[in-house]
């Protein structure tokens, strides 16, 4: 079971994980790819992918490949 402590830090790091992702979306007009989210939130780049993963069901995002082949999410801001 979780003890209490664990479950703060964990509440407390997803929540500055989603400050820094709607700001970022914010910034950029609702587009964002894996890479840019990992060094934001200084995360590894599959932590990142999964939160973008995580987030773009729920909030309907769509997707598109930037001119390098980078998959980037496109959010509705």
């Amino acid at each position: 079971m979780m003890s209490t402590l664990e479950r703060d830090r964990r509440l407390a790091y997803s929540k500055r994980l989603q400050a820094l992702f709607y700001t970022a979306l914010q910034a950029n007009d609702g587009r964002i790819n894996a890479m840019q989210f990992a060094m934001l939130a200084e995360v590894s780049l599959s932590e990142a992918q999964h939160c973008l993963d995580t987030w773009a069901g729920p909030m309907n995002a769509d997707f598109d490949i930037d001119e390098s082949g980078v998959i980037v999410y496109c959010f509705t801001v």
